[in-house]
């Protein structure tokens, strides 16, 4: 197993590195931001069903005065998490769109 991963880690790196060396650098962030952000598109719904009820524990644990600390780690916690799921979809879109419109200036491709 370890053997097949390592194949097709040399593999994916000299496929990289071909598009890298042949002036493929945008198509090749382009195709990593579009998948980021399919990616983390379907991975909104999950993280917000997991943060929102930890936030809402999270209030609770801090109403205990034995276990403020805990409570605010946990409500902050969640809270990073659900800036992540609902700003990392709009954030990779306008990458992508970015990337669309001034790749070329910014990878020194010749369109």
């Amino acid at each position: 197993m370890r053997e097949l991963r390592g194949v097709v880690l040399i593999l994916l790196a000299l496929v990289l590195g071909a598009n890298l060396m042949t002036g493929g650098a945008a198509g090749v962030v382009l195709a990593i931001v579009t998948v980021a952000a399919g990616l983390s598109l379907n991975l909104q719904s999950v993280m917000l069903a997991v943060a929102v009820p930890a936030l809402l524990i999270g209030g609770l644990i801090w109403l205990s005065p034995w276990h403020r600390e805990l409570g605010v780690r946990v409500a902050a916690g969640a809270l990073v998490v659900v800036m992540v799921a609902v700003l990392g979809p709009v954030f990779l879109d306008w990458l992508k769109a970015e990337l669309v419109a001034y790749g070329h200036r910014l990878f020194r491709v010749t369109p």
